[in-house]
């Protein structure tokens, strides 16, 4: 996970990095840390004062950073002046999932209320050496640039407007949701250390489907009903299951030549509506690529429910208790 905090001067980048740490325990790079390294050490004849060249010169360092980390599966905030605001034409879209864009901006009539005090929290971070050309039509100045250039290429702006404690606290509740999101991750019951655990967990499901599954498993069941290879998928935020599905050779309708299937879809009613469950389903669309499987399908009464995730009404089977069920189908490009 990738949070890229950027703004213009005196808006708070690094406090807002800072307190992100401190909250998160997500370590942040300052892009400034790192362009004074480079100027100090002779790598580069720029100065701080070259902002421009600078961008050219740092992004494309950033940027490599950034795709390293997120191919880790590790976590990192990017906090600087020094992010182009078309940064997104650089990130195919597996990264771009995984990258969160925060820039900060001051109101005009916030400047005007607040400059004395701006002035003196530019160093509550880091010190600033020299702030004599910061003044209230400069910073005006930034910040409508910053404005502006969001807005030419459709990036979103925290605005600054009144109390700025009670901004920043609301943007980290916010991102609070972003990085509880991107710490969830896909692991298969079979390939975890912990069996006895997330059996346990899948036991806590009320639900009549997610029972005779948990019954599957804890008999050594499963691979006879449903073929063997097939895989049971959790979607887990550290040791708490937030949804469950299988990918398997058979589901509730057989005989049948279709297959494979998507089947025991389930999530915990607390985190419903956050259309986690697509999470497996991207998991099982690498999956199916990985086979050269070209459809995937789920057997459902639900309707409006799995279009939302790509897939189409194929027809009507009755499954093994003879009861008529919608049989949809998702195709997988390979």
């Amino acid at each position: 996970m990738i949070v890229l905090i950027t703004g213009a001067s005196h808006t708070g980048k690094t406090l807002l990095a800072q307190r992100m740490l401190e909250k998160y325990k997500i370590p942040y790079l300052s892009i400034d840390h790192l362009k004074m390294g480079l100027i100090r050490s002779g790598q580069t004849e720029l100065t701080p004062e070259d902002d421009e060249a600078l961008t050219g010169y740092l992004w494309p360092i950033v940027r490599e950073m950034i795709k390293t980390v997120i191919e880790n599966k590790q976590n990192l905030i990017v906090e600087g002046c020094y992010i182009p605001f078309d940064w997104r034409k650089d990130f195919d879209e597996q990264y771009l999932q995984s990258i969160r864009f925060v820039c900060l901006a001051m109101t005009d009539a916030y400047i005007d209320a607040h400059f004395a005090e701006i002035k003196a929290h530019g160093s509550d971070i880091e010190a600033r050496l020299d702030d004599a050309n910061c003044t209230i039509q400069s910073l005006k100045e930034d910040n409508h640039a910053y404005i502006e250039d969001c807005q030419k290429y459709g990036e979103q702006v925290v605005m600054i407007d009144s109390d700025y404690q009670q901004i920043i606290n609301k943007l980290l509740d916010k991102e609070l949701e972003f990085v509880k999101g991107t710490r969830m991750k896909v692991i298969s019951f079979f390939e975890s250390d912990c069996q006895k655990y997330w059996l346990e967990e899948i036991k806590r499901s009320d639900w009549k489907s997610g029972a005779f599954l948990y019954e599957l498993l804890s008999t050594g069941r499963f691979f006879e009903a449903v073929g063997e290879g097939s895989k049971v998928l959790l979607l887990t935020d550290g040791n708490e299951l937030i949804s469950y599905c299988t990918y398997a050779k058979k589901d509730d309708i057989q005989p049948t030549e279709l297959s494979p299937w998507m089947g025991f879809v389930y999530t915990f009613p607390k985190h419903r509506g956050h259309r986690y469950v697509g999470l497996l389903f991207e998991e099982i669309e690498r999956l199916a690529k990985e086979e050269q499987v070209s459809e995937v399908y789920i057997s459902t009464n639900h309707i409006g429910l799995y279009e939302k995730y790509g897939c189409e009404y194929l027809t009507i089977m009755n499954d093994m208790d003879g009861v008529p069920t919608r049989v949809y189908e998702k195709k997988i490009e390979l």
